[in-house]
C-alpha cells in the first residue's frame, strides 16, 4: 500500500510566525548571555564559566539541534571575548587559547547535539507508543458494532491531540470527520493512502518533524486497514446473520409440494 505526504504552507503563515525557530535562537541566545553575566558577577575562574556555558548550551539543545549549536558558538566566543587575559577581546595569543577554544565548541556542540538526539527519540517513542494504542482502541471500537461516524470522529480528534495538531480531517471508509483545537493554523501536511486521508493543521511553532510526518503517514495507512477490515467483518457477521435466518426458516417450513389439509370438526 503507497502512502503519499504532501506539504503546503498556509497563506496566513510568514515565515516568523509559521515557527517559533526565531524564538527558539532568541532562549539559546539569551541563556548564552546569563551565564556570562552570572559568571561575571560571581567572578568565577574559567573552568567554572565553561561549566555555565555548558548548561546553556545543554538548555538551548533542549530545544532542538540548531539552538544547541548556536549557543555552542556562541558559547566559546562569550569564553573568549568577555573573559580573555589580560583585556576582555577575542584574542588568539598562544596556541593554548585556540586549542581551549575548539575544544570548547567541540563539546559543547557535541553535548547539544546529544541532547538534541535523545529529546527527539523520546519524543518518537512516545508518538509510536499512543498511534499504537490509538490503532487498538479504534479495532476494539468498531468490532463492538460501535458506528463507524462516531469511530472516526473520535480518531480524527484523537490524531490531533497526540500530534498537537490546530486541526485534523480524517476521511476513510466513506466518512470525513474534523476535529479543530484553539490553536493558530501553520503549516497543512497532507496525507494519502488507498484507504485513508489525513489532512493535519499543523499549530504555530509546532511542525512536525520528519520522523511525525513518517509516524503520522504509518498511522493512516494502518487505519485505513483497519476499517475496511471492520467493515468486511461486520459484512460478513451480516452475512452469518441472515444465512442462519434462513435456514431456520427452511427448517420450520413445509417442503415443497406439501399442502396442509384442513381440520374437520367431529
Amino acid at each position: 500500500m503507497r502512502t503519499t505526504v504532501t506539504r503546503r504552507i498556509n497563506a496566513t503563515t510568514s515565515p516568523l510566525n509559521g515557527n517559533n525557530g526565531v524564538v527558539r535562537l532568541l532562549v539559546a541566545v539569551t541563556a548564552v548571555v546569563v551565564a556570562t553575566v552570572l559568571a561575571q558577577v560571581l567572578g568565577v575562574d574559567d573552568v567554572v564559566t565553561a561549566l555555565l556555558l555548558m548548561v546553556a548550551v545543554v538548555m538551548a539543545a533542549m530545544l532542538g539541534t540548531v539552538p544547541g549549536l548556536v549557543a555552542a558558538v556562541l558559547g566559546g566566543l562569550s569564553l573568549n571575548l568577555v573573559f580573555s587575559e589580560p583585556a576582555p577581546g577575542v584574542s588568539f595569543e598562544t596556541s593554548d587559547d585556540v586549542v581551549s577554544l575548539v575544544v570548547f565548541l567541540v563539546i559543547a556542540s557535541l553535548v547539544g547535539i546529544l541532547v538534541s538526539r535523545e529529546r527527539t527519540s523520546r519524543h518518537l517513542a512516545r508518538l509510536g507508543q499512543l498511534e499504537a494504542q490509538l490503532r487498538i482502541d479504534t479495532t476494539n471500537r468498531l468490532l463492538l458494532g460501535e458506528p463507524t461516524t462516531a469511530v472516526v470522529q473520535s480518531t480524527a480528534e484523537s490524531i490531533a491531540t497526540i500530534f498537537d495538531l490546530a486541526s485534523c480531517t480524517l476521511t476513510t471508509a466513506g466518512t470525513t470527520a474534523v476535529a479543530s483545537r484553539p490553536l493558530r493554523p501553520g503549516r497543512t501536511v497532507l496525507v494519502r493512502s488507498d484507504e485513508a486521508s489525513v489532512e493535519a493543521v499543523t499549530s504555530t511553532g509546532r511542525a512536525l518533524s520528519p520522523d511525525a510526518e513518517d509516524v503520522l503517514a504509518a498511522l493512516t495507512s494502518a487505519l485505513g486497514l483497519v476499517f475496511v477490515r471492520a467493515d468486511l467483518e461486520r459484512s460478513a457477521n451480516e452475512a452469518r446473520v441472515d444465512a442462519e435466518v434462513n435456514r431456520a426458516r427452511a427448517a420450520f417450513s413445509p417442503p415443497p409440494g406439501t399442502t396442509c389439509a384442513p381440520h374437520s370438526p367431529r
